[in-house]
């Protein structure tokens, strides 16, 4: 019970809520994916330890993306639709976005110099329902 317990802590640090005794028993024996859409930078630190209770899923389209610590990566570009779209890559992987940038807004926070564009590439696109029937 103390993993689950310290991985509650790591997860939700500033919340005070135990998971039940019950659910935790259900969480051993389930199967299940944690997917992290748009893994450039890997799963953040706080999902590590779920390596041990679930497979940890990546995807992103990104060709610097970091796969450490990601059980099965997809470089797939997800959208709600399927077709094309051009993909900003920002000087901070993680920052990349299919959206343009605001410039005007963004200039003004101090780590503004990792979210310029450095490169767009265009891809095409599919949905998670798309990518999850392919995969059955």
């Amino acid at each position: 019970m103390s993993y689950l317990f310290n991985l509650e802590k790591r997860i939700w640090p500033g919340h005070r809520i135990r998971l039940d005794p019950e659910f935790v028993e259900k969480i051993k024996a389930a199967s299940f994916s944690l997917v992290d859409v748009g893994a450039t930078a890997g799963p953040d630190e706080r999902w590590s330890d779920l390596g041990e209770l679930c497979e940890i899923v990546g995807i992103d389209p990104d060709p610097r993306a970091d796969v450490r610590g990601i059980d099965r990566f997809f470089k797939t570009a997800l959208s709600d639709v399927t077709g094309k779209r051009w993909l900003q890559l920002t000087e901070f992987g993680a920052a990349s976005s299919f959206h343009e940038f605001n410039e005007t807004e963004l200039s003004s926070f101090a780590n503004w110099p990792q979210h310029r564009v450095v490169d767009e590439i265009e891809l095409e696109t599919t949905t998670l329902d798309e990518l999850c029937q392919a995969e059955k």
